[in-house]
């Protein structure tokens, strides 16, 4: 890993620039028996700035962005198809997957910023931001995590967007601080989902119930069913060689208009408002391609084929073009804080507010819907301050989430796929806790905590027991929490010693929100260590690290694509890494 900065005026007083570059490597720690290694880095970025001065007090700064990434692939390793050797621990750092190193991500990330901020008067100011982002992403991935050539999948994404916000701020040193403004965003980006695979492979996938073993004893892919019979002197043909393509287009231009302000009713308590209204423009659009060899397996399997006069694909039915649908939402979401003062070191606040997740446009082949816009409603009240002469920092909170409409993905038993869904109602509870204890110059620590107890609600609104009911959300540990302890000694002549080791923990998480047996991994810490050097005064700093210093063997994700044919897969977290940073400044 390298990275690096430069600073520079290029004109006195007036114009001045950063130029700052990033580069990281690393092999990937799960070794490809088919060739290549899997859950590798190869990141590259490089950022320019330029910050300059435009009359007495206003100013502009344009921020250049580029970043590459092109890892090797993900390690999604199948929980029910043996490698070659016979292996099936799903936490064993070995895959078995086909194409080898062809596996991997190529994305290509471009940027650039424009800030504005400009006094009008002695109360207000004028700030203005302006962005443009454009990426393209190439994805080969195996999605039965095995050596079959059965879920060869790609996802090929492209897009553009535009932004500009406009914000006027009020504080003339009184008790009214205020902001009010306006902006817009543009986006334009498509999704396609390239589709290989062996016919042969395809049908001995768990989901297609044919019982037809995946492998032969030697641990190769069972290829020997080239006719798939369906009647008494009747089969179908199974090609070695099967592609199609799905692709996902989406157009949204949305509008908005903010207003924020705090009142200080007291030099103590301070009442803020803020509401912010959108008008969104959304357009989205389907295309199924076929690619003129038919396959019949479209005919009972997946729906790829809704017309059994003419078979054509497995999964994605094609289309006569794209398909489209245009929609137009509206939104208003807001905030209410009050916040006290109890002492200079102590405050305190409550808080509530509506946020909302947009609609989802979504439209296939056979029908189009829209996804309801998920709400919640956040209850929050916390205290902050500092004990012991500022030596000890703490915050508490609570809060409450009350969703509405909560947005999901559910498997569609008619086309194997996940879809956007409507979840119902959910809510969710929990507190947080963060302590910094500064106990000298060269011993600090900090101790943080967090408890969420997340779950869709028994009913929806009209008393019917939901699909999710009582499910937890994917992802969500009930109990979270981590320390530290940074400890220095100073040994003269500008030199000094650290320490810093800490150590994260988690609970119990489901990797989806239909809280499947298996696809769910238990609690587990980690551990992590750095000590170092620093001398010339803290112009050099050598350090050595290490991350998850018990090799702790941990899933970071589960189900996935294959989960939807009857091979969900799983990724493993990273084990222990060792290392050691150089860093100068001049």
């Amino acid at each position: 890993m390298f990275t690096g900065y430069v600073n520079s005026p290029l004109l006195d007083d007036t114009l001045f620039a950063r130029v700052a570059v990033y580069h990281e490597q690393r092999d990937g720690f799960v070794e490809n028996l088919a060739g290549g290694d899997l859950n590798g880095k190869d990141t590259q970025a490089a950022r320019a700035s330029f910050h300059l001065n435009v009359g007495e007090q206003g100013a502009l700064d344009l921020i250049l962005n580029y970043q590459e990434d092109t890892p090797p692939g993900t390690a999604f390793r199948s929980g029910s198809i043996p490698t070659r050797d016979g292996n099936l621990d799903i936490k064993d750092r070995t895959a078995d997957l086909n194409r080898g190193k062809q596996l991997g991500l190529d994305r290509t990330v471009r940027g650039v910023t424009l800030l504005g901020d400009f006094p009008l008067t002695d109360s207000w100011t004028l700030n203005t931001i302006t962005g443009w982002r454009d990426f393209d992403s190439l994805e080969e991935f195996d999605a039965d995590g095995s050596q079959l050539f059965a879920l060869e999948f790609a996802e090929d994404a492209k897009g553009r967007q535009l932004s500009q916000e406009i914000r006027f701020n009020y504080d003339s040193g009184g008790r009214l601080k205020a902001f009010a403004g306006a902006s817009y965003f543009h986006e334009n980006g498509s999704q396609g989902v390239p589709f290989q695979t062996d016919e042969r492979s395809f049908v001995t996938l768990p989901a297609v119930g044919l019982g037809i073993p995946p492998l032969l004893p030697d641990g190769s892919p069972n290829t020997l069913v080239n006719l798939l019979p369906l009647a008494p002197g009747f089969a179908i043909p199974l090609k070695p060689f099967h592609q199609e393509k799905s692709t996902n287009f989406g157009k949204t231009t949305a509008y908005e208009v903010f207003a924020d302000g705090t009142w200080s009713v007291t030099d103590r308590f301070d009442i803020t408002v803020g509401a912010r209204a959108s008008f969104e423009d959304v357009r989205a659009g389907y295309n199924g391609q076929f690619f003129g060899v038919p396959s019949f397996l479209g005919l009972f399997v997946l729906g790829g084929s809704p017309n059994p006069a003419n078979p054509q694909n497995i999964l994605f039915a094609p289309t006569d073009g794209v398909l489209s649908r245009s929609e137009n939402f509206e939104s208003v979401v807001g905030r209410a804080v009050a916040s006290y003062r109890f002492t200079d070191d102590a405050s305190g606040y409550l808080s509530v507010s509506r946020g909302r997740r947009p609609n989802v446009v979504n439209i296939d082949a056979f029908s189009s819907e829209v996804i309801a816009a998920e709400i919640v409603w956040s209850y929050e009240g916390g205290f902050k301050g500092a004990l012991a002469d500022g030596r000890l920092v703490y915050d508490i909170a609570a809060y409450y989430y009350d969703y509405s409409n909560f947005q999901t993905s559910i498997r569609d038993d008619d086309t194997q796929r996940f879809v956007p869904a409507n979840g119902g109602n959910a809510n969710a509870k929990g507190a947080e806790a963060s302590l910094l204890w500064q106990a000298n110059d060269n011993v600090q620590a900090f101790f943080n905590y967090g408890y969420v107890d997340a779950q869709f609600n028994q009913r929806d609104d009209d008393g019917n027991v939901q699909e999710l009911a009582g499910n937890r959300f994917r992802l969500t540990a009930r109990h979270s929490a981590s320390a530290g302890i940074d400890v220095s000694a100073d040994l003269g002549n500008g030199m000094q010693l650290y320490l810093r080791p800490s150590w994260n923990v988690r609970s119990h998480v489901f990797f989806e929100d239909t809280n499947f047996a298996d696809i769910e991994q238990g609690g587990y810490a980690l551990y992590n260590l750095s000590a170092g050097i620093r001398f010339s005064d803290g112009r050099w700093d050598l350090r050595g690290n290490v991350s998850n210093l018990s090799n702790k063997r941990h899933l970071i994700d589960a189900g996935n694509t294959g989960e939807l044919f009857g091979t969900p897969t799983f990724i493993l977290g990273s084990p222990r890494f060792y290392g050691f940073t150089l860093t100068g400044r001049f």
